[in-house]
């Protein structure tokens, strides 16, 4: 008689199944260790900004918008966008968001393309992470990633995962992709809905009021957390040699009541002024006890004869009428916290900062 291997699983009383009240996570109420997500949005909707802004998070192990993170070793996998890397670093750098800082493993970036759909690709990959407990790894795109094979067909999400399971099984690593909706974005994430069914956490980014709409469509161990809301904050970074700025952005989390408030068109007017005017300052201040530094400043007059010469504040009124106008809104922007000015008449752009 031939001996057979049980290969079979075992049957199990249902009431002897452990009950775990303490599970694993990176964002408690968002990603479990060890589990697969999918954030997903229209272009340019900020879903690289949102991304970047949670690595960072996890890789300090800082609560984020209220939620606990463990800190982890996080792997950017950068298949798209990567000229724009650094200026995101240096502008959440910048702005002081993060009083502490990691150690340089903490956060890693992949800066090459890879098509985890073809199996030595993906074996070289998991290889390159051997040995090394990565917690968090980021996926930007799967498009990207998937390299020729169709998204709508079930059979690329089967292979995708089964090339990428070494890489969450050696070291209980949750994998994040990033994904772009369909022409129809009531429909959700772009492709084959075996996308959706396969992944644990789906989370969407879409506009909404002004704001981008942060939401869990999927949740398979947790309940799906309260919606959150951010918008872009564009961070100056420096100036390259023709002395225009260099600018990136970071995300600031507001509640929606607290969205950003349209200007007026004439308060508008006053500010795109103001920006038209620091253009053309080659030199930046040096800073002083007023001024932060390395800011471009202009004077009153300078900004005052670019805005008169507009003809978007007040096109119907005198002039005396419109001095008065342009130094009203001043004050206004003044006191909204969007411009800073010192006792000598110097004007510039005020940095936002938590």
């Amino acid at each position: 008689m031939t001996a057979h291997t049980n290969t079979a699983g075992r049957l199990l009383p249902v009431l002897s199944l452990p009950l775990n009240l303490d599970a694993d996570y990176l964002v408690k109420g968002w990603l479990g260790a060890g589990q697969t997500s999918m954030v997903y949005g229209p272009s340019n909707v900020g879903k690289s900004f949102f991304i970047f802004d949670l690595m960072w998070h996890v890789a300090l192990g800082q609560s984020w918008n209220g939620y606990r993170v463990r800190p982890g070793k996080v792997v950017y996998v950068a298949g798209e966008g990567q000229n724009g890397l650094a200026q995101r670093k240096e502008a959440i750098i910048k702005t002081g968001k993060f009083t502490q800082s990691f150690s340089p493993e903490m956060f890693s970036v992949y800066d090459k393309r890879i098509n985890l759909c073809d199996k030595t690709a993906a074996r070289s990959f998991c290889d390159l992470l051997a040995g090394s407990k990565v917690d968090l790894i980021v996926v930007d795109t799967l498009s990207a990633a998937i390299g020729e094979n169709d998204e709508n067909l079930p059979a690329t999400v089967n292979l995708l995962l089964k090339n990428i399971e070494p890489i969450r099984e050696q070291s209980n690593s949750h994998v994040l992709f990033v994904h772009h909706t369909g022409k129809n974005e009531a429909l959700g994430s772009r492709g084959t809905s075996a996308w959706k069914a396969s992944v644990d956490t789906e989370i969407s980014l879409k506009s909404e009021d002004g704001l981008v709409c942060v939401s869990t469509t999927k949740q398979r161990d947790y309940q799906r957390a309260d919606k959150l809301y951010f918008f872009l904050e564009t961070v100056v970074l420096g100036v390259d040699a023709d002395g225009d700025d260099v600018t990136s952005c970071v995300v600031r989390y507001t509640s929606k009541g607290d969205r950003p408030k349209k200007l007026s068109k004439a308060k508008q007017s006053v500010l795109d002024g103001l920006e038209k005017a620091l253009k053309q300052v080659r030199d930046v201040h040096p800073g002083n006890a007023a001024i932060p530094p390395n800011t471009r400043v202009v004077d009153d007059y300078t900004w005052k004869e670019i805005v008169l010469s507009d003809t978007k504040l007040s096109p119907n009124a005198k002039d005396d009428s419109r001095r008065r106008s342009f130094a009203r809104i001043t004050k206004e922007l003044i006191d909204d916290g969007l411009i800073s000015t010192d006792d000598n008449g110097l004007f510039w752009l005020t940095e936002k900062t938590e």
